[in-house]
């Protein structure tokens, strides 16, 4: 899985996403006329690569988004960004507003 970030923006990221998904969508559309929707659990085992592959595909994406957003950077070991004491937004639309912009 490669994800060929560098100079897009968090749009084209989604964008890109979006057409590598819409690749599947002949597979898909050729096991579903054989494999049918009677069957969940034969349906399910046949779908299961396409699953992974895209569930896999999108957590690359969201890495890449968190970085960029938060400045977490993914340390090949945990993908989580867990923070314990979020920042304060004050009471009251403009007040909102300004703490969301502070620094």
């Amino acid at each position: 899985l490669k994800l060929s970030a560098a100079g897009k923006t968090a749009t084209e990221l989604l964008q890109q996403l979006a057409v590598e998904s819409n690749k599947s969508i002949a597979e898909l559309l050729k096991i579903d006329k054989r494999i049918g929707r009677a069957d969940m659990k034969r349906a399910k085992a046949a779908y299961r690569a396409m699953i992974i592959d895209r569930i896999a595909a999108g957590s690359v994406y969201l890495a890449e988004l968190w970085s960029r957003s938060l400045g977490w950077k993914y340390d090949s070991e945990r993908f989580f960004n867990f923070t314990p004491a979020p920042g304060f937004i004050a009471p009251g639309a403009d007040r909102a507003i300004d703490a969301t912009q502070a620094k």
